[in-house]
């Protein structure tokens, strides 16, 4: 009720130097934006001791020594970060303050600027454009109203707007697509305050994408390891923010994977063989069974002293140290104040035949070669069914041609609605003034309708009154993203809904070039069974309370082994053929797991986990 008051204040403070300045409180409710300056040398603390965490300080970037260190910038220093007159020479950008700013509204940061952060080489979200999030929050549909506060990041080096991130205060967990209602209902059976919480993400929108958006500068010349470095900051900064205002955690949901890398580590390999597993829980020697090893988390978070007392404890047959050692297990000091990364899964199709060296499928028959005889037969079947026998035919209408067709935003709308009304559990997220902004707006270029009506209606010209069913679409960057299907009461057609959102998508895809699809968060079973592959989606997720964060990262423990190993089996036995054989992804395992990267704040070591799938993008 709070959040949705539009009331909540945040409360900024930190450690400047040596001494404690508190800035007072934001109220992000009511102004535009608000901002405070941090100087040189920044160090974060959490000013809410109910948490009961030990102080953090936030590390600065390093360019051969800390990037905004002591000394002054040169007077004639270029604007431009990280440019090719500045990166030669690291001295001249140190001394820079670090200033973060937090926007109530979209609308206070110019659409231009942000649109120049998204990365320009065709691997950015549309669902990140300033466009789309202005929509949604102009049309209501994210607002305070709605559970969604807006607190959009920005972050300036020197005076240069340098990183954007959009940010809300949610006081629910509907329309994240990132699933998390157990971990409120478990923070609820402990007397846990879950709500309000902090999100990096899109309303609505279970579409991977960037989400820490950079300058083009940094983008283009800072190297590797100084970009990760400054995701760290950002994502300190967030953790702060929450400790600080008695929020209960961060999530940045559907980031790239590199994102994940920097904020919470390599995926760790789950899998490990037995014969290894067994072999960690030491010699047992007359034992005929070998004692159970350490979990991952409890090698990542105990202590040496705790651990070897575990180890010694697990060894000992006697009751009374078994008892002690299953108690060590849950009430073990976690050390660990870190991002959790979390592994979920999604199914994309690729234009890539298997058969032909990768290279895109020449026609849909094409594509229907690869698959058995009998499911090619069975599909051709399905579709004469639908199509011809129903004598229907569904039309692409593709960006500035949606406007010439008078009411097809508002029947879209409908068919929309349809979906919502049908479902028990369907909830509404979008408003028909959102749809009418959205067709208004520059992003219009990147819709795409599918629009199902009777053959027979009125030919080649596009009548909005005939179109019964339908899909919404966007298209970007060569990706086809399904976002909403429906079809109008009473006109059901049995598999229209596979017909329109499935083969007509990837008829459409084939013949256009576009190289993936993704049709949404859930279902496996008919995705698979239709040729679309498993893919990978990756969040970081930051939990104030400790005991929760435990639990939590036990729970993520084994989530990404099972979803890591579906993926891979799913993969190996891709019903249209896959490059990625058992032996494939095994052999990759084995070259990528000598990767290691040592992050230095942490001094930790984590296993890289081969990025099996393409996944840096997704949809709903």
């Amino acid at each position: 009720r709070d959040v949705a008051a539009a009331g909540h204040v945040l409360d900024m403070r930190m450690r400047v130097g040596g001494s404690h300045h508190a800035h007072g409180h934001i109220n992000t409710g009511t102004s535009g934006h608000t901002s405070r300056k941090i100087s040189r040398a920044p160090s974060f603390h959490g000013s809410d001791s109910s948490f009961n965490r030990p102080r953090t300080k936030i590390r600065h970037l390093q360019r051969a020594g800390p990037i905004f260190a002591q000394s002054t910038p040169s007077s004639s220093s270029s604007n431009n970060i990280g440019s090719a007159s500045t990166s030669t020479t690291t001295q001249n950008i140190r001394g820079y303050d670090l200033e973060f700013e937090l926007h109530s509204s979209i609308s206070s940061i110019p659409a231009e600027e942000w649109d120049s952060f998204l990365a320009s080489d065709g691997s950015s979200s549309p669902f990140m454009e300033h466009a789309w999030l202005r929509c949604l929050e102009e049309s209501g549909c994210a607002s305070p109203s709605t559970g969604w506060v807006p607190q959009h990041l920005s972050v300036r080096i020197g005076g240069v707007s340098s990183v954007y991130v959009p940010l809300y205060i949610k006081g629910h967990s509907q329309g994240e697509f990132i699933f998390d209602a157990g971990w409120a209902e478990a923070a609820y059976q402990n007397g846990i305050q879950y709500y309000p919480k902090l999100l990096v993400g899109v309303p609505f929108t279970p579409a991977t994408g960037e989400r820490i958006l950079l300058h083009p500068d940094i983008r283009k010349n800072w190297p590797r390891k100084e970009i990760a470095e400054l995701r760290v900051v950002v994502g300190k900064f967030l953790r702060q923010i929450a400790l600080s205002n008695n929020l209960s955690s961060v999530h940045l949901n559907f980031i790239l994977d590199e994102e994940a890398q920097d904020l919470a580590g390599f995926m760790a390999d789950p899998c490990k063989p037995k014969k290894k597993q067994a072999a960690a829980g030491g010699g047992g020697g007359s034992r005929r069974t070998p004692p159970p090893p350490l979990s991952p988390l409890l090698k990542q978070t105990a202590t040496k002293k705790h651990k070897k007392r575990l180890e010694k404890n697990l060894k000992d047959p006697r009751l009374e140290n078994t008892v002690q050692s299953m108690l060590d297990m849950l009430t073990y000091k976690n050390d660990s104040d870190d991002y959790l990364r979390r592994t979920s899964m999604q199914y994309h199709w690729l234009n890539r035949n298997a058969k032909k060296a990768g290279q895109p499928y020449e026609s849909f028959d094409d594509y229907l070669d690869a698959f058995k005889s009998k499911r090619r037969i069975t599909i051709r079947r399905e579709r004469k069914r639908v199509i011809d026998d129903e004598n229907i035919r569904i039309d692409a209408v593709v960006g500035s041609e949606i406007l010439q067709c008078e009411g097809l935003v508002d029947q879209i709308y409908k068919i929309y609605i349809s979906t919502v009304n049908k479902n028990v559990f369907g909830k509404q997220y979008l408003t028909l003034e959102f749809f009418q902004m959205l067709a208004e707006s520059d992003f219009c270029r990147n819709l795409c309708f599918m629009c199902v009506r009777p053959r027979d209606s009125t030919g080649d010209i596009l009548v909005a009154e005939d179109i019964f069913a339908g899909t919404f679409n966007i298209i970007k960057n060569r990706v086809f993203y399904g976002r909403y299907w429906g079809c109008l009461p009473g006109r059901e057609i049995k598999n229209l809904h596979f017909e329109t959102c499935y083969w007509t998508a990837i008829e459409y895809c084939i013949k256009n070039g576009l190289a993936k699809m993704e049709p949404g968060a859930g279902g496996g079973d008919y995705k698979w069974a239709r040729g679309f592959d498993p893919a990978l989606i990756h969040s970081a997720h930051y939990i104030c309370h400790p005991g929760l964060r435990r639990a939590v990262q036990r729970f993520l423990d084994y989530e990404t082994e099972s979803n890591v190993e579906v993926s891979e089996f799913l993969l190996a036995n891709s019903v249209v053929g896959s490059e990625l054989t058992k032996s494939s992804i095994s052999k990759m395992k084995k070259v990528q797991a000598h990767a290691r990267v040592d992050l230095k704040d942490g001094k930790r070591k984590d296993t890289e986990m081969p990025d099996v799938m393409d996944a840096d993008t997704n949809k709903d």
